[in-house]
């Protein structure tokens, strides 16, 4: 899975000002150990940069019960990143969509404000399909 290569690792460390990737890996796997499930993770999609790790990210859910908020950029004054790295919620779920198929729309409980959420189906063979 490429959240784990030495290119993302670089990524990760340019996006969050020199965090560490194995730290947050290291920190997502003691929570769990800690019984606290579902691990939730925020996933900032920037066009061109990490938007070919949606469907990694997306995989994580099915294979080990996270949930990922897959998140717009916002720009703002000092952001590393250009306004061309914007990439819609709709781009997103279209790349979700054609790795995993349809989205099952998910009623979530008070205090998710208004986000548009939804489920990836568990597929048969979870990497079945060579879309990407």
């Amino acid at each position: 899975m490429s959240v784990w290569t030495h290119s993302n690792r670089i990524k990760f460390a340019y996006l969050t000002g020199g965090g560490k990737l194995e730290q947050v890996l290291h920190g997502i796997e003691a929570a769990k150990n800690a019984g606290l499930n579902p691990v939730k993770t925020n996933m900032v999609v920037l066009k061109g940069i990490n938007d070919g790790e949606i469907p990694d990210f997306a995989q994580k859910t099915i294979t080990d019960g996270w949930h990922v908020r897959f998140i717009e950029y916002m720009p703002f004054d000092g952001a590393k990143a250009e306004v061309s790295g914007f990439m819609s919620s709709g781009e997103i779920m279209d790349i979700i969509r054609k790795r995993f198929g349809k989205l099952e729309p998910h009623h979530p409980t008070a205090g998710n404000g208004r986000l548009n959420i939804s489920n990836c189906p568990v597929p048969m063979e979870p990497w079945a399909s060579s879309a990407q």
